[in-house]
This record gives structure tokens, C-alpha cells and sequence, in this order.
């Protein structure tokens, strides 16, 4: 019988564990919520100290299963307002010995690349973590002169100088590469982040969860790398002469695709995905992959590969000019 209980509390466990991380992804618990651990531990001696009182033998999974259940009600009933405390009031000594690690902090960052003379390609590599984000063409004369253009913000109980965003760029002949990670930060980030359309783009994303609008309908990008885990966002090509290699790898997400019906698309579809609606769109299922019947005249092309663990795909196709 103890056997029993202590392979169920295992399995309950893990699947506990599996939905805090999903709730996390999601922002239903806070970025901070294993840090609420340090306010609540001593209810793990308070659950042992329960079990030898009553004569029982408790596994410890089954202890640490309680525990993660506490903290999940804490962080839902007190998480927003225990993220904001100090480090004195919650009683670290070692806040007075000078830790910058342990300082409360939260900032933004201006985002600006200079578009150097004689550049027409741009590899952007850009690591989120999870983030709300907002990447589009610029508009009026700033294109002339900034590759890029835009601000990062996060709010974060735990950061040093070492986890704060790091911008690099790199220039090679006609090519500039930019490498932008925020992937160390804990906490709520935003990107929102404007691109010159006069160049050609490679543009890789690694992000968490994310929520957020990629519009490149009026940029050049020729290559689309985005790994996310359990999201929500805005996927949006235009018709403007590319011809665009897109991999979007995700994990449970909904995601609205926006193509024009003048531009070439064919869609591959690799793991699970719970609905689509790309029956009725137009799209036409040949060896397994869903391609527009004006794949092969139009001027402007997608092709598509869309690996889910599960999730949602809209397509809309509206009328050239008529987008957004």
C-alpha cells in the first residue's frame, strides 16, 4: 500500500510540476513564483513534523506535492505584491553586503543600429525568453538611417549586469549581424522593435512564451527562424517581390496567419496541431503540404513549416492592399 502511495504521489507530482510550468508560460503565475519558496519552506518542516506527530509515514514526494500546491495558491492570492517587496522586509541579510544580484530592478533600453553605408543583408538573432513583442517595419525618414530602431523593457526581482540585454552588432562586407539577448533577465519583458525595409533580412527569434505581432509584410526577409514555447501571436507576410522561408517550431499556441491571396503560399505541417482552418481558405492539400493555386506564378512566395506540440493555426487571406 505504501508502494502505491508513493509511486501516485510521484506521478502527481510531475504532472503538478508540468502544469505550474504551463501556467508560468502562460503569465496566469508570476515570472518570479519559485522565488515565493524562500516565504513559504518552513511549511515543508511544518508537513513533516505533522507526519511524525500522527505516526505516519509520508513520502516526501507527497510533502513536496503539498508544498507546490501551497505555493501555487499563494502566488495566485499574494504573487503580484510579494514580487514587489524588498529584500530587507522579506529578511535577507545578505541584501546589506552589497549583492547586486538581489536588488530589485526594472528598466528600458533604447534599441539603435545605424544602417552603415553600402549594407543591404542583416542576420538578426534575437533571444527572448518569454516576452511580449512587437517587431514591424519603421516608417518615415528614420529608415534612411537606423537598420533598426526600438525599446526593451523589463520589470525583474532578481537581476545583475550580467543577466541585463545585450546588443551586438557585426559587420562583415555587405552583411551586418545582430545579436540581441534578454533571455537572461527574469520577470515581465516587452520588445517593441522597428526595422529598416531597405535591407534583406535572415531573422531568427528563440523566445519563451511570447504574445505578441510579428508583421513582416513590409519588410524583406527572406529567412524566418522562430522556437517558442507555449504562445500566442500574430504572423504576418506581405506581398512586396520575397520570397520567404519561414519555421515557426512551438509549443501549445494559437497563431493567426496573415498572407495575402496575391502571394504564393505552401504550408507543411510537423507535429500536432488541434484545428486549422485552411479547408476552406483556398488552399488546396497536395503530398501532405496545403499550397495556394497561384503558387507557382505568383511574384511574392511563403513556404511555411509549422512544428506544434498543439495548438491553433488561423490563416487569412485578404485582398492585396487590404491587409491588417
Amino acid at each position: 500500500m505504501n508502494r502505491l502511495v508513493e509511486a501516485a504521489s510521484r506521478g502527481l507530482l510531475l504532472i503538478a510540476l508540468g502544469v505550474v510550468f504551463f501556467l508560468i508560460n502562460f503569465g496566469i503565475l508570476p515570472w518570479h513564483f519559485w522565488l515565493l519558496a524562500i516565504d513559504l519552506w518552513p511549511l515543508i518542516l511544518i508537513l513533516l513534523g505533522g507526519a511524525l506527530v500522527l505516526n505516519r509515514r509520508i513520502p516526501f514526494s507527497a510533502v513536496l506535492l503539498f508544498f507546490l500546491l501551497a505555493l501555487v495558491g499563494y502566488a495566485l492570492v499574494f504573487g503580484d505584491s510579494s514580487g514587489q517587496r524588498s529584500n530587507v522586509e522579506r529578511g535577507w541579510p545578505w541584501h546589506d553586503r552589497g549583492a547586486p544580484f538581489l536588488a530589485h530592478s526594472s528598466g528600458m533600453r533604447s534599441l539603435n543600429v545605424l544602417l552603415e553605408q553600402g549594407v543591404d543583408r542583416a542576420d538578426l538573432d534575437l533571444k527572448l525568453g518569454g516576452a511580449r513583442f512587437n517587431i514591424r517595419s519603421q516608417g518615415g525618414a528614420e529608415e534612411q538611417q537606423q537598420l533598426l530602431t526600438g525599446e526593451y523593457a523589463w520589470q525583474d526581482s532578481v537581476l545583475d549586469i550580467a543577466r541585463q540585454p545585450q546588443l551586438q552588432t557585426l559587420r562583415s562586407g555587405d552583411t551586418v549581424r545582430v545579436t540581441f539577448d534578454g533571455q537572461k533577465a527574469w520577470g515581465m519583458r516587452s520588445l517593441d522593435l522597428n526595422l529598416s525595409p531597405l535591407v534583406r533580412y535572415d531573422l531568427a527569434i528563440d523566445a519563451g512564451a511570447i504574445d505578441g505581432r510579428l508583421d513582416l509584410s513590409e519588410l524583406q526577409v527572406e529567412h524566418l527562424k522562430l522556437n517558442t514555447g507555449a504562445s500566442k501571436f500574430d504572423l504576418i507576410f506581405g506581398d512586396n517581390g520575397t520570397a520567404t522561408e519561414a519555421q515557426v517550431n512551438s509549443g501549445a499556441s494559437n497563431v493567426t496567419l496573415e498572407v495575402p491571396d496575391s502571394v504564393g503560399l505552401r504550408v507543411h505541417f510537423s507535429g500536432v496541431v488541434s484545428s486549422t482552418n485552411f479547408m476552406g481558405s483556398g488552399l488546396v492539400l497536395a503530398n501532405r503540404d496545403w499550397v495556394s493555386p497561384n503558387y507557382d506564378q505568383a511574384k511574392s512566395k511563403v513556404d511555411l513549416t509549422l512544428s506544434a506540440a498543439a495548438g491553433a493555426v488561423e490563416l487569412r487571406r485578404p485582398a492585396a492592399g487590404a491587409a491588417h
